[in-house]
């Protein structure tokens, strides 16, 4: 009998130390950005949704997202290095109130990555996150959740434009980031409400002195927007937007957007170019300058730090 009990026991450990054995080489096999290529080709065709830990960040994200959530997956970031830029710039430019006094608003917050750094990682005292997509709007409650961090952060299921009512919205196809506000919409499209922010921060409670940044990304919509949030710029606040020319062009808002920018913001810096050292990071506050910054450009975005004339 103890003879027969000694070999169950040898069984039993030598399973545990092949099941350790198995899990480690599994682990570091996953820290090859290779093979987590392979891994994240194998979760698009296994299951509609997978979970990544980053720097003690949790993210749950959709498979069928081939951009925002791949690279969250295989490269564990997704634009840090702008957001974390764009910190850096406000910390030695606008000291006061400091990023984390104030109050983060997020337009085109998709599944939550930049509301989470800024609340996460940069201390942000509150953020206000604001989507309309209903294919992305799961992911964003849950990963705030996720975080422990829904208590800190106000959830405005809308799109952001200068008008109020009902849009059309058409979610991006294999990438959740690139869902946009159509004017001509089809069937296929979600209705969802449209607010302005001059009207969505007060609707919160929330004073214009208490907003530390604005971040916008909404594919080409960034005019509509400013033109919606003029008490917010006459206020002074900080503002990131997406600088895309070539969509800016295509929905005809390229001139109005770049009379607006000369006319409101006293300093714009381009961030990717401030982080990639690529082309002057400065851009001269006239509509001459940012549109030879836009021909630098070429087909691609950047994101502008805007920084108002002082009130």
């Amino acid at each position: 009998m103890a003879a027969q009990t000694s070999a169950v026991s040898l069984r039993t450990n030598f399973r545990r130390k092949m099941r350790k054995l198995a899990e480690d080489t599994a682990a570091a096999a996953l820290q090859s950005h290779r093979v987590r290529q392979y891994a994240f080709n194998a979760l698009h065709l296994l299951t509609d949704s997978a979970s990544v830990t980053v720097n003690g960040i949790h993210y749950v994200f959709p498979t069928s997202d081939w951009i925002i959530g791949r690279s969250l997956y295989i490269d564990g970031r997704w634009d840090d290095e702008f957001m974390q830029a764009t910190v850096n710039v406000l910390t030695e430019r606008r000291p006061s109130p400091s990023f984390a006094e104030g109050i983060f608003v997020d337009v085109g917050a998709n599944i939550g990555t930049t509301t989470i750094q800024a609340l996460a990682r940069y201390g942000a005292r509150h953020a206000v996150a604001v989507e309309p997509s209903p294919e992305c709007l799961p992911y964003l409650y849950s990963n705030l959740a996720a975080n422990r961090l829904s208590g800190r952060c106000d959830i405005v299921e809308a799109a952001v434009s200068d008008v109020s009512g009902e849009v059309a919205f058409r979610a991006g196809k294999d990438n959740s980031g690139a869902g946009e506000v159509m004017w001509d919409g089809d069937p296929h499209d979600y209705a969802v409400r449209s607010q302005t922010l001059d009207d969505i921060i007060p609707s919160l409670g929330i004073g214009l002195d208490e907003l530390s940044l604005v971040w916008i990304d909404a594919e080409g919509q960034e005019y509509r927007i400013l033109n919606g949030a003029k008490n917010i710029i006459a206020a002074g606040t900080p503002m990131v937007i997406e600088f895309w020319p070539q969509r800016l062009r295509e929905n005809g808002d390229y001139s109005r957007l770049i009379e607006t920018l000369a006319l409101s913001f006293g300093t714009i810096i381009d961030i990717r170019a401030y982080v990639q050292g690529t082309r002057g990071s400065i851009v001269e506050s006239s509509a001459e300058a940012i549109d030879a910054q836009a021909k630098a450009l070429g087909p691609w975005p950047t994101d502008l730090l805007l920084l108002p004339n002082q009130p």
